[in-house]
């Protein structure tokens, strides 16, 4: 059977909240200057999100897992709007 939405536009029909995000821990789109990378989201017990990134853009040849925090609601306003956690 097909869809009458085509697969680019298939998204999360209803809206994200905190509690949502911290039970999910989904991925995130994150801006780190010249690319959007995917982070992993995880701290669901933290009064902050934690958003680890394999960061190779920001320190040159050293390739590492980098991890930046940010409020929670600030990541659902992200997931929501479809715009990326800006760095």
């Amino acid at each position: 059977m097909q869809s009458d939405m085509p697969s680019k536009t298939k998204a999360r029909m209803t809206m994200w909240t905190i509690e949502t995000v911290k039970r999910d821990l989904p991925n995130v789109a994150v801006d780190i200057g010249e690319d959007v990378v995917t982070g992993r989201l995880s701290g669901r017990m933290n009064d902050f999100a934690t958003v680890t990134i394999f960061d190779c853009f920001r320190n040159g040849s050293n390739r590492q897992w980098s991890d930046y925090q940010f409020s929670w609601r600030t990541i659902v306003e992200s997931l929501n709007n479809g715009t990326p956690l800006l760095l």
